[in-house]
Formats: structure tokens, sequence, C-alpha cells
């Protein structure tokens, strides 16, 4: 069965939530905290949208470092 997450997935999540809770907590105001959340949301779409763009551009530099 395949993985579907990660150590790194696990820890941005949490240091995510946990950095807008303590915004929160530290008086921010709730109309802030909603855009940085939306813009934290909007980055993780379109990362997972051009996932396989990425992927192939990391292996494209992999394979000129290597020959």
């Amino acid at each position: 069965m395949k993985k579907k997450f990660n150590l790194f997935g696990w820890i941005s999540g949490l240091f995510s939530t946990g950095g807008l809770s303590a915004l929160g907590i530290a008086g921010m105001e709730w109309q802030a905290i909603v855009v940085i959340a939306g813009v934290l949301l909007l980055v993780a779409v379109v990362a997972l949208l051009l996932r396989h763009q990425l992927i192939g551009a990391v292996k494209e530099i992999r394979a000129g470092l290597e020959s």
C-alpha cells in the first residue's frame, strides 16, 4: 500500500496551523489571519497542481548534474 502522507507533510501542517493559532492568540486581527491562511492554501493548491512539472524539473536538474 502506498503511503499518502510523509513526515514533511505532517510537520509542515502542524507548523502552519500552529503558527496561525499563535497569531490568533497573540492578538492579530482575524481578517489578517484569514488572509494568511488563504495565501497558504493557495500556495498548497498551486504546488499540488504543478507537482508533475516540479518533479520533472528536479529530475532534469539531477540528470544534468550526473552527466
